[in-house]
């Protein structure tokens, strides 16, 4: 279990954060909590399986840091879906919750 006072979402958001910041398709990082478990949304620019498993695996960066910490981490690529601008995305899958913690969007 997760006690408020030890961390917040704000914190597992800036971990992972850091941890995909010098990927130039990491665009918008969003952390919320929904219960007992983090919640983390990236949004991508258009990329392939490959490098989404790859950014993924970043996670271990918030399992290191927060080793209890209940995690999950949703990623938004625009390759992923059809006929679905980048606006409509996030608001179809960011909820008013999250929180943006780094965004490289114009």
């Amino acid at each position: 279990m997760i006690t408020d006072n030890v961390i917040g979402a704000r914190d597992v958001g800036k971990t992972f954060a850091e941890a995909v910041r010098e990927d130039p398709d990491a665009v918008t990082v969003w952390a919320g909590r929904h219960r007992d478990v983090f919640e983390i949304w990236l949004l991508t620019r258009a990329i392939d399986a490959e490098h989404e498993r790859a950014l993924y695996a970043r996670v271990a960066a918030v399992h290191d840091a927060f080793p209890n910490a209940l995690t999950r981490v949703y990623l938004l690529n625009p390759a992923s879906v059809e006929d679905v601008d980048e606006e409509t995305l996030v608001a179809e899958n960011v909820p008013d919750y999250a929180e943006e913690i780094f965004s490289r969007r114009e």
